[in-house]
């Protein structure tokens, strides 16, 4: 009876971790490409509306001392 039981049980856990795995994966997919979307609008709006290149790049510039001729 006992193994009965826990058949039974490991069974519907099974059973249960399927259902959520089939209705989360199409929602979390949904979700995803809604979030892309939205980003990938929200792009263009500001590289139409501001140059650039025109405004100074952040970020450290480094500059090398080069010998005229190599030995």
């Amino acid at each position: 009876m006992q193994e009965e039981y826990g058949l039974s049980l490991n069974f519907w856990r099974k059973v249960v971790f399927i259902f959520i795995f089939f209705a989360f994966t199409p929602l979390t997919l949904f979700l995803s490409i809604l979030s892309l979307s939205a980003l990938s609008t929200h792009e263009e709006k500001y590289s139409k509306t501001r140059e650039f290149v025109n405004y100074p790049k952040p970020g450290a510039m480094v500059y090398a001392s080069v010998p005229q001729e190599v030995p």
